[in-house]
């Protein structure tokens, strides 16, 4: 009897780890979207700064078989890497995107932009021909770069999706609101959609038309785009749609 307790308690201790890893990942998420959106964007920078220089210190080690200790102008690739990661994502939006709202097309442009650094990457390096650093750093650096930042996005996605934020307003009987970003034909079809639905609400129309903003459409108010930051925060929107000519596509 007691060896089939303690096998019982041997097979259920692992499950439970997991669901509490599970149940920790998806609080320490939740924790993340209930901070400014600033703050969560400096959290990203700092980390890609981080994983940035991490991802060099690996490539090193790998490289050289040993534990990397810098020295004299193998200092250059620790100060290339996050000098060219930290525009070129922030040209990208990378950083202007919130993951959680924009899903696989945000994941796909930050891999593409991913992509383009490692080659801007290796080339730098490779134009500075630098004695005590081996091309194979500029090679390998990227992927690192690129599974760690993208693993840990790739993670944060994942206890989204399981804590399930989208339809936290719904489940206390609260429609989850919606902006459409288009305020022609296609946006008020939409528009008179979302009205026949008791689990969305819409917050309002952006559009590109000045001679619109402040204009109110089907009782609904026209918003510029470059409101569509603090509107989102603001009216805790959880989905937009970004209506042209006669499609609409969600995000």
């Amino acid at each position: 009897m007691l060896l089939l307790t303690s096998i019982s308690t041997t097979l259920e201790n692992p499950l439970e780890k997991k669901v509490s890893l599970i149940d920790y990942g998806i609080k320490c998420v939740g924790g993340l979207l209930a901070v400014p959106r600033r703050v969560k964007q400096a959290v990203a920078v700092g980390y890609d700064l981080f994983s940035s220089i991490l991802a060099v210190w690996v490539s090193f080690s790998l490289r050289l078989e040993h534990v990397h200790h810098p020295e004299g102008l193998q200092w250059i690739p620790y100060l290339i890497a996050p000098a060219l990661m930290l525009p070129l994502f922030t040209y990208a939006g990378i950083y202007c995107a919130i993951l959680s709202y924009g899903g696989f097309a945000v994941f796909i442009r930050f891999i593409k932009t991913a992509g383009v650094y490692g080659v801007l990457l290796f080339s730098v390096v490779k134009l500075l021909n630098l004695p005590e650093v081996p091309h194979s750093v500029a090679f390998l650096q990227p992927m690192i770069f690129l599974i760690t930042t993208g693993g840990t996005r790739v993670l944060f996605r994942f206890f989204y999706n399981k804590g399930d934020y989208r339809q936290s307003n719904n489940s206390r009987g609260i429609p989850n609101r919606l902006l459409i970003y288009g305020a022609g034909s296609a946006g008020a079809e939409i528009a008179n959609s979302i009205r026949r639905s008791a689990k969305y609400e819409l917050a309002g129309y952006l559009d590109d038309d000045p001679q619109l903003h402040g204009r109110t459409i089907n009782g609904m108010l026209v918003f510029s785009p470059d409101e569509a930051e603090s509107l989102i925060e603001r009216e805790c929107i959880i989905r937009y749609y970004l209506c042209l000519g006669r499609r609409c596509r969600s995000f």
